[in-house]
């Protein structure tokens, strides 16, 4: 009996050696067949605020560098108005003029009705939402939403 039950522990172990040893050639199959950038900051950031740091960055190999912004927008609408404010303000910057700027992040704001997860057919938009569609326009941002968690990306 004993002999069996270690027959089976081996047994075990084995498959997961194989699981483990079959995951590791496809991250290496996956390195190889795909170029990783690799992003150095550039010092420290060069703005924060409550709802957003702004740090440069450089890809490896690259001269130019560029911006990224990370946003953790509040829940009250009249506080995001600030986070509005600084996009705007980093818009119209000198230091960010004609240089890539990416910006994440959760701004606790939707751009359409459509997009709530309760919304009624009567739903009109909220002057948080007007708020959050004058900054995106102001910006000339364009959206990229990643499904889950829901992110934007801009």
């Amino acid at each position: 009996m004993k002999k069996m039950k270690k027959y089976k522990k081996d047994k075990k172990s084995e498959n997961q050696k194989k699981k483990w040893n079959k995951g590791n050639k496809k991250l290496k199959r996956f390195k190889e067949e795909h170029q990783c950038l690799e992003v150095k900051c550039q010092g420290t950031p060069c703005f924060k605020s409550g709802q957003m740091i702004t740090v440069p960055l450089l890809l490896d190999g690259k001269d130019d560098e560029f911006y990224c912004s990370f946003i953790y927008a509040s829940n009250v609408v009249d506080e995001r108005k600030e986070l509005w404010g600084d996009l705007k303000n980093h818009q119209d910057s000198l230091m960010f003029r004609d240089k890539p700027w990416l910006i994440f992040g959760g701004f606790n704001e939707i751009l359409e009705a459509e997009e709530h997860s309760d919304m009624t057919q009567s739903m009109s938009a909220t002057h948080g939402m007007r708020d959050f569609q004058d900054v995106m326009n102001y910006n000339s941002s364009k959206r990229y939403v990643v499904p889950w968690p829901s992110i934007y990306l801009v």
